[in-house]
């Protein structure tokens, strides 16, 4: 699941009578966008209220499709203005990694998907989880854990024209893994790459030196890292100052907090790590401040959420853990970071206001928002 910001111009006018009334206000305009994945092809599109936080579909008759096919996962570039979708393959289908840019036009609706027609990339494995470096220069895909392929797929994204890049394999395109991947980051400096992956207990995080000029990675020293009183590490995100790694281990219902070293990327165990979760998290978010962690619990329908102090130490806001019915699975929280949202297998997307000044959640009004997929 993934949201970013799309700027939008707004335009304001006024009358030389003085004796009409002014006009109402006029509704808020959709500054945010956000795109939910399916698991048969299906991808979902709404525009963000900025005030309520409410959604509404961009497309009349959501899903805004992807294909036929298997499930659908995104990342997008730092501007907001390109996603990148891989969907994976369906009775005798292909693998495909497909380009959407999001723009008005005649044909597409602010916050539509439109496809560059000269980007799809055939696949020779199922695709799993995608992240693209904070310059937009790199995509980096692991396999579906279905496929039991242990490496990171690299891809160069390259100016094309007008307006359209392309993706590129990397002369090296295949970087090993020491089992098979669950899910991969890229920390906010471009400058190393984090892979949660299927292992030993406890040692489940690679992490990669990427080189920011032409994208490819190298094993750091001391890599896999030791993310102790962890198993079956899951999602994993960096915090915003680039100070911690935050990891959802779902056999042991914990979170992993570990340091990050700017200079080296090496991670390093806090203190008090790893802090009490749900029932089998999966997914992890952090608020554009690094102030706040929200992990979803696939197993007791619920959304954690966390206060993380400047040590890295994890502390339960009020009100969590959040019922968010069934089987949470993506968690974001809007750049403007007033908002969260949860998607569930059953087709539903949660949202809640963030208060950050009182460390406190509420349900945004219609929460939940349908998808109408799964």
């Amino acid at each position: 699941l993934i949201l970013f910001v799309i700027p939008m111009l707004t335009g304001c006018g006024g009358s030389n009578s003085v004796s009409s009334p002014p006009p109402p206000p006029p509704p808020p305009t959709p500054t945010e966008f956000l795109y939910v994945s399916g698991s048969v092809g299906e991808l979902f599109g709404f525009s963000i209220d900025p005030n309520s936080g409410v959604l509404s579909p961009i497309r009349s008759g959501n899903p805004m499709g992807a294909g036929p096919g298997g499930i659908v996962r995104m990342a997008a570039d730092p501007n907001g203005t390109n996603t990148y979708v891989s969907r994976a393959a369906l009775d005798g289908s292909e693998n495909l990694m497909v380009l959407f840019w999001r723009a008005a036009t005649q044909s597409h609706d602010a916050g539509d998907l439109g496809t560059w027609s000269d980007l799809g990339q055939i696949l020779t494995v199922s695709p799993g989880k995608l992240a693209v470096d904070p310059s937009a220069k790199n995509l980096y895909v692991i396999p579906d854990p279905s496929a039991n392929l242990s490496e990171v797929l690299s891809f160069s994204i390259t100016p094309g024209s007008p307006h359209s890049p392309h993706l590129v394999a990397l002369p090296t395109p295949m970087t090993a893994v020491p089992g098979v991947p669950q899910d991969i980051t890229v920390d906010q400096s471009g400058n190393y790459v984090y892979v949660t992956f299927a292992g030993a207990a406890g040692v489940q995080v690679a992490g990669y030196a990427r080189d920011q000029t032409t994208g490819a990675l190298t094993n750091l020293p001391n890599s896999p890292f030791g993310n102790t009183g962890g198993n079956d590490s899951q999602g994993i995100r960096i915090t915003s100052g680039g100070s911690f790694a935050v990891i959802a281990n779902a056999a042991t219902n914990n979170v992993s907090v570990m340091s990050l070293d700017g200079t080296t990327g090496t991670l390093t165990n806090i203190g008090g790590s790893p802090f009490a979760a749900g029932a089998n998290p999966l997914a992890v978010a952090v608020d554009p401040s690094g102030k706040f962690v929200f992990v979803t619990n696939e197993g007791d329908n619920t959304l954690s959420a966390y206060a993380i102090a400047a040590g890295g130490e994890l502390s339960v806001i009020s009100g969590s853990p959040f019922s968010v019915a069934s089987q949470p699975q993506g968690v974001t929280v809007d750049p403007s970071g007033q908002f969260v949202y949860v998607e569930t297998a059953d087709g539903h997307v949660y949202g809640f206001s963030l208060n950050t000044g009182a460390a406190s959640m509420t349900p945004i009004t219609g929460s939940p928002f349908s998808a109408n997929g799964t």
